[in-house]
């Protein structure tokens, strides 16, 4: 069964007779700040990418979703809700099929869990602030720019390739071909705000398929001319950084393919952890 194609299920205005109120007093806080959550599913070798959007009640779900391989998509309404948000802890139910159980990190910007009508992995990437009890995203302010504006983890300090202190990444774009046997994925990568994770637009061939990405990966770390960049659900990407850090061959752990980053816009920094 396809987790995301399971059927459109309207849900009443109070689920479980209880509303949700401001505080986590009743169990659960109302959703503020970005609405946006970037959503990947994991089963086998299946994988449903999808983004959830929250209504303005702060608590139930629409869904846009596209399920690889395949490459079949969906749109949800009112699919799934909130019903607990204590502490680290969260609960989302979705009315006729089961519940998403998760565990929030302690920057609040992830939650890893399961869902409970199948083996799979549950992994939400989430804006500063998303959820009650993060820290807001820093605002802008004086001569700063939108593209030094993004998380303090993104700016990596002085280096010798890496530039200015404080420099973010945020809005580069990297030129990407993956290449397996005879397959090839042609691809762009743009840095988010935050400075370390990417959308993306990619064509394959032979064949021509095309599509896009949001949110679908995150530089982990940099150290000297190594990188490393995890994809939730599927693996990780690992490197070596040129001389002029500006390019990367690597693999991707899923499937030993070939990764070339052929221009990165700008140098990479030494350093991000």
């Amino acid at each position: 069964m396809a987790v995301l194609a399971a059927g459109c299920i309207l849900l009443p205005s109070q689920a479980g007779g209880q509303d949700i109120d401001d505080t986590d007093e009743s169990g659960t806080a109302l959703l503020r700040s970005d609405r946006v959550w970037k959503v990947v599913e994991a089963v086998g070798n299946e994988r449903w990418e999808a983004t959830w959007t929250l209504r303005s009640d702060g608590k139930t779900f629409d869904a846009h979703w596209v399920h690889l391989p395949g490459g079949d998509s969906g749109h949800l309404r009112a699919f799934a809700r909130v019903t607990s948000l204590r502490g680290q802890n969260i609960v989302v139910e979705r009315p006729g099929l089961g519940s998403y159980t998760g565990v929030i990190s302690a920057d609040r910007t992830r939650i890893r869990g399961r869902m409970s009508w199948s083996a799979g992995t549950w992994d939400v990437r989430l804006e500063p602030g998303a959820l009650p009890g993060g820290s807001p995203p820093p605002p802008a302010s004086g001569r700063q720019s939108p593209a030094t504006a993004g998380d303090s983890r993104s700016s990596p300090g002085k280096g010798s390739g890496g530039g200015p202190a404080h420099v973010s990444l945020a809005g580069h774009k990297w030129q990407v071909v993956e290449s397996s046997g005879s397959e090839r994925w042609t691809a762009e990568w743009t840095l988010r705000s935050d400075g370390r994770s990417f959308d993306g637009t990619w064509t394959h061939t032979p064949g021509g398929d095309k599509g896009s990405l949001t949110n679908f990966a995150r530089i982990v770390s940099i150290s000297g001319n190594q990188i490393k960049i995890e994809r939730p659900g599927l693996g990780t990407y690992t490197g070596v950084i040129s001389a002029d850090r500006r390019r990367i061959q690597g693999k991707n752990s899923w499937s030993g393919a070939t990764w070339i980053v052929s221009s990165t816009g700008a140098p990479l920094p030494e350093t991000i952890r």
